[in-house]
């Protein structure tokens, strides 16, 4: 049975270092202690390790795109951005999706991995930074809408913010007794939304309630159960943030069939916007993120870490889509 060939990780694992002290061993980006050095010397001797082989310089890349699904026009935009930086540069790309399982997550990164590609893009997903770069061995990486760390390429848009323009609007309608939906407590983005909701609240003097945060899934069945059950604690509120416009559409099909008016009676702001929401009835106030240029990012990143470039992505901010479905608070709520 043919072993598999050692990565930087059996490296730094050996030499007692981190992955990120090995890679500047190599590529002698930085200084490094001598004892390290020594350790590191050792263990790649010990272990025949080869490093990748920087691929000559080209346009032209195979790059795999890992998604948890292309079910929802949030992945669809970013992968929108990726296959249009891919189309420039005259790039082949391999997609695969997950369908938000780990196990099937890891499996897609094996395939990648015996592809040989020039390097991945991650959006969202399951397994930690560090996990899924150890599968990938020597394969760059960039991962998106996952939380920072110092030993993975990460490319985000800052969701804190987005929580924040979507809790300050509603607050200068008037709303003091805002309920908020959120996505997964797992996801980062939804994290994010959730913590900018909470400052925005603070910063204006008012308490948290938590009995107005109620999880969902980012679905437009988790909205219309999460709105039930808020109305069904009694607890009061005149205005629904919530985490993404599915899960807002959900809301507002709730409040409808309860007798509820938006935003007469209660205003509802979503998130993305979805291609839907001027469609909708009422037409969906929400917050627009630069999804397609994150994806351009991502490709344009990665291009540049392959080829050893430096890169300084900087993505547009949000947007807040003022339409119908907010409007000040009813006096009588």
């Amino acid at each position: 049975m043919s072993m598999e060939k050692p990565t930087i990780y059996d490296v730094a694992r050996l030499a007692n270092v981190s992955p990120a002290t090995v890679s500047r061993f190599i590529n002698k980006s930085s200084a490094i202690d001598k004892s390290k050095s020594i350790q590191i010397k050792e263990a790649i001797s010990t272990l025949n390790y080869q490093p990748r082989e920087p691929r000559p310089y080209k346009d032209s890349l195979s790059i795999g795109v890992l998604l948890t699904t292309c079910d929802c026009p949030f992945s669809n935009k970013i992968l929108t951005g990726i296959n249009h930086y891919a189309n420039q540069t005259r790039s082949q790309l391999v997609i695969e999706t997950s369908d938000w399982d780990p196990q099937q997550e890891i499996s897609r990164l094996k395939y990648f991995r015996k592809l040989n590609l020039d390097g991945v893009i991650v959006v969202l997903g399951h397994i930690s930074t560090q996990d899924t770069k150890q599968i990938l061995g020597n394969t760059p990486v960039i991962f998106t809408c996952r939380r920072d760390s110092a030993e993975a390429n990460t490319l985000n848009i800052n969701n804190l913010i987005g929580g924040k323009l979507a809790t300050n609007h509603l607050l200068q309608l008037g709303h003091h007794r805002i309920a908020h939906i959120t996505g997964p407590s797992n996801v980062f983005d939804s994290q994010c939304r959730l913590q900018g909701y909470r400052e925005s609240l603070t910063t204006a003097g008012l308490e948290i309630d938590d009995e107005l945060i109620v999880e969902g899934d980012f679905s437009m069945k988790s909205g219309f159960a999460a709105t039930q059950q808020l109305l069904t604690k009694g607890v009061s509120f005149s205005a629904i943030f919530a985490a993404n416009d599915h899960t807002a559409f959900g809301a507002i099909q709730a409040l409808d069939q309860s007798g509820l008016k938006v935003p007469c009676d209660i205003s509802v702001i979503g998130f993305d916007d979805h291609p839907m929401c001027p469609f909708f009835i009422p037409q969906l106030t929400t917050i627009k993120q630069p999804l397609f240029e994150l994806g351009l990012g991502a490709f344009s990143s990665l291009r540049a870490h392959i080829q050893r470039k430096p890169s300084n992505i900087s993505l547009p901010p949000f947007e807040l889509i003022i339409r119908k479905s907010t409007a000040a608070r009813n006096p009588l709520n």
